[in-house]
């Protein structure tokens, strides 16, 4: 199989700020014609960002699913730029300013669904510049020393996706994972 999948015609049902969503009818190989609906998704980031031993997380309400989260400093990505939006909501979010971002990894959120990708960076020497969140955003810093926030992953007290992904894989490539 090639998997090569043919675009048979797109129908937008919404259009909005950050998601459009699509009614996308394909036709598979063997000629099977079927349809999927799509949320086409702006790309987002995450920050981890440690202060000594603890990583900063913030605490926010989640619409969709009704109830606070904590999670990685994140943002949907402005001017198709991953690197300067992790920056900016760094600042936005937390109030730490990072002198510098590494690139950690990208991954596809729910590829069975969106075309979202998350972009994770790590943010190294951090000044607290003071925090400046958007109107709508109710936001609650949290620090907490990693093998904590890695003990909530595990206990499934931390269920963000981008926020295990990130801790997860930070955990095994850092320094921190040795304290």
């Amino acid at each position: 199989m090639d998997f090569n999948d043919k675009t048979l015609n797109s129908k937008t049902l919404y259009k909005g700020h950050t998601l459009n969503l699509e009614v996308v009818k394909f036709e598979n190989e063997s000629g099977l014609v079927y349809e999927r609906e799509i949320i086409d998704r702006r790309d987002a980031v995450a920050i981890i960002a440690m202060v000594g031993d603890k990583v900063v997380l913030v605490k926010q309400f989640r619409a969709p699913i009704k109830e606070p989260l904590l999670e990685l400093p994140a943002g949907i990505v402005e001017d198709n730029d991953p690197e300067k939006t992790a920056y900016n909501e760094l600042i936005e979010e937390t109030g730490y300013k990072p002198s510098s971002l590494k690139f950690i990894t990208k991954y596809h959120s729910s590829a069975g669904y969106t075309n979202e990708i998350v972009h994770i960076y790590e943010a190294a020497d951090l000044e607290h510049v003071g925090a400046r969140p958007e109107p709508e955003e109710f936001i609650e810093i949290v620090e907490l020393p990693l093998k904590d926030a890695i003990e909530k992953v595990d206990k499934g007290e931390i269920t963000d996706a981008k926020t295990i992904i990130g801790l997860l894989l930070f955990e095994k490539s850092s320094q921190w994972s040795k304290k």
